[in-house]
């Protein structure tokens, strides 16, 4: 995670980013997290092949639906079927930190 945050912090120098960020549900309870924050974008970041990141892609949209701000799953070696799976669900998925960063722009 402290990779993605510094490559965002080198590319986007200033921008406000937050780093697990707890999502609570409207009756206070713990809904999932946040892995970074930024003001137009929610980032969740996966390693390994990522069995659980369209579930928790789809909590974290839940969560925070209310902000407005689309989810981005980011993970170098998600499967393809992972990433359909999040993909079908409204998120927005990537292997590659250079398209993370592309899309998360200003």
């Amino acid at each position: 995670m402290g990779d993605v945050a510094n490559a965002i912090e080198a590319r986007y120098p200033g921008r406000n980013i937050d780093v697990n960020v707890p999502a609570r549900r409207s009756d206070g309870s713990l809904e999932t997290d946040s892995d970074i924050e930024l003001p137009k974008a929610i980032i969740q970041i996966k390693s390994g092949r990522g069995r659980r990141a369209a579930s928790q892609a789809t909590s974290t949209m839940d969560a925070l639906a209310p902000a407005g701000r689309p989810v981005v799953v980011y993970g170098p070696d998600l499967g393809p079927y992972v990433m359909r799976d999040i993909g079908e669900r409204g998120g927005l998925v990537t292997r590659s930190l250079d398209e993370l960063l592309d899309v998360i722009g200003p």
